[in-house]
């Protein structure tokens, strides 16, 4: 799940209580910093295998990044889910980049 914020904006305590909730029930939260792929500055990953949970979503520092970085990490989350070896980000570019020009 992803929750998107503008950039320097906080999870409301509200959102946070019942994303906090969700995420200790095994659903992953993506907290982003910007609304579009453009205005992306950072994310922060609260991973459904992050373990203990001893605290909130909203909680941890933004990490910076940009849409490839999350399209990366989000790729990365997926193989792990499906039980897939998970590309470092080197070859994850390198696979981008072939189907871009594939479908060219």
């Amino acid at each position: 799940m992803f929750e998107t914020k503008t950039t320097g904006k906080e999870i409301e305590v509200g959102q946070a209580i019942t994303l906090t909730t969700l995420w200790r029930l095994g659903i992953t939260i993506i907290h982003l910093e910007g609304k579009t792929p453009e205005d992306i500055t950072g994310f922060a990953i609260y991973s459904e295998w992050d373990e203990p949970k001893n605290y909130d979503v909203g909680s941890k520092k933004i990490a910076a990044g940009n849409s490839f970085d999350l399209i990366h990490r989000v790729r990365q989350w997926f193989c792990k889910a499906s039980d897939f070896q998970p590309p470092n980000r080197e070859s994850w570019d390198n696979e981008l980049w072939l189907w871009d020009n594939e479908r060219s």
